[in-house]
């Protein structure tokens, strides 16, 4: 999660419990929040990682992937379930982290993405990017 929420009075504190926060402008910060990511991981820890890294402020349905979830996954042989949570944008608007808005969202549990069919995490990194937004552009019709 973003290291900078960890600033907002009383939500910052809540969040740190939940989140490893990370400053993706900070090198240090970023393999900091990897390695304990790894650590979790090795527990068995099941963690669900936004690898677009942030709210998608574009006009296309998805932003492209980060790569740490997909080498991690890889190197530690941790399948990724991909999940997409439609309509997202109704419900928390990214232009105030603070606006939800009541209403139904619709959240779509994909297939297993396991790293032994893949040659490579960017290999794997690209499948799931592929799947997930052709979930999304189904979706938008």
């Amino acid at each position: 999660g973003k290291a900078e929420l960890t600033k907002v009075p009383i939500f910052g504190w809540i969040y740190k419990i939940a989140v490893i926060p990370v400053d993706r402008t900070d090198a240090k910060s970023k393999a900091n929040s990897l390695e304990v990511l790894k650590k979790k991981l090795e527990k068995g820890v099941s963690v669900i990682v936004f690898p677009e890294g942030g709210f998608n402020e574009t006009n296309e349905p998805l932003k492209m992937f980060y790569s740490g979830a997909f080498k991690l996954s890889k190197e530690l042989k941790v399948p990724i379930a991909p999940i997409v949570i439609l309509n997202t944008k109704e419900r928390l608007h990214y232009s105030n982290l603070f606006s939800f808005n009541p209403g139904i969202s619709t959240i779509k549990y994909l297939p297993l993405i396991y790293p032994e069919n893949y040659l490579s995490a960017e290999e794997m990194k690209e499948d799931s990017f592929n799947i997930m937004l052709r979930v999304l552009v189904d979706n938008l019709q």
